[in-house]
This record gives structure tokens, C-alpha cells and sequence, in this order.
């Protein structure tokens, strides 16, 4: 989990990538860890 987090917390380079990174580390993000264990 910390290591994906680590990954989208870098310099998001466009718009696209920061909205995937306020997703990624919102309730989507957990959501989806949920599913995988």
C-alpha cells in the first residue's frame, strides 16, 4: 500500500495524473485495496 502511495505522491506532471493521485489516495484507493484482500 505505501509503496503505491509513494509512486503517486511524486510530481504529478499533469492534470490527469494529480486527479488519478486525489483518487488513488481517497476512498476509491481504499475501496480498491479492500477488493484485493
Amino acid at each position: 500500500m505505501m509503496h503505491l502511495k509513494n509512486i503517486t505522491a511524486g510530481n504529478p506532471k499533469t492534470k490527469e495524473q494529480y486527479q488519478l493521485q486525489s483518487n488513488l489516495t481517497s476512498n476509491g484507493f481504499i475501496q480498491m485495496m479492500e477488493k484485493l484482500v
